[in-house]
């Protein structure tokens, strides 16, 4: 399993932006996107410590930790910290989740297309930051002595 941190407070995806240089159009990537993946790459690689990326399905866990807001009251502050109120307020946790697959790709898994199955969670905590967890996807059905087990698809 591959898991990291990266300690900043999490973001989620923005949209690329189409701009028009003469009779070219180009998409442009948020410079605020970019830098974030940058970070997540950075943190991902210092995981993988020189491994070549998995190059099979995996499983993403994601848990963004969000900070209190700053004006809430010190009641309401304890409350979200001890889980008792969840996030609700952007970023996505889906636009979360496409940064740091952007940011694993080439490092953790070759391409983010691998990533088969996963979950995320939106928290408040003290540090904000973003826990990922990776790991190679274990199939449903496992093959018993080398043999793959056969669906009869005529019968149904």
């Amino acid at each position: 399993m591959i898991e990291f941190f990266v300690p900043t407070e999490p973001q989620g995806k923005k949209s690329p932006v189409a701009a028009r240089f003469g009779n070219h159009t180009r998409i442009l990537k948020s410079a605020k996107t970019r830098r974030y993946e940058e970070m997540v790459t950075l943190f991902a690689s210092q995981a993988m410590a020189g491994a070549a990326p998995i190059d099979e399905a995996v499983t993403i866990a994601v848990t963004a930790v969000l900070s209190v807001p700053a004006s809430w009251s010190q009641r309401k502050r304890q409350q979200a910290l001890s889980g008792l109120i969840i996030p609700t307020r952007k970023p996505d946790g889906s636009n979360i989740v496409k940064s740091i697959e952007d940011g694993c790709k080439g490092v953790v898994f070759r391409d983010d297309a691998l990533v088969s199955d996963g979950s995320w969670s939106k928290r408040y905590g003290a540090t904000p930051g973003v826990q990922v967890r990776i790991w190679p996807t274990v199939p449903a059905c496992q093959a018993v002595d080398g043999v793959a087990p056969q669906l009869d698809l005529e019968a149904a």
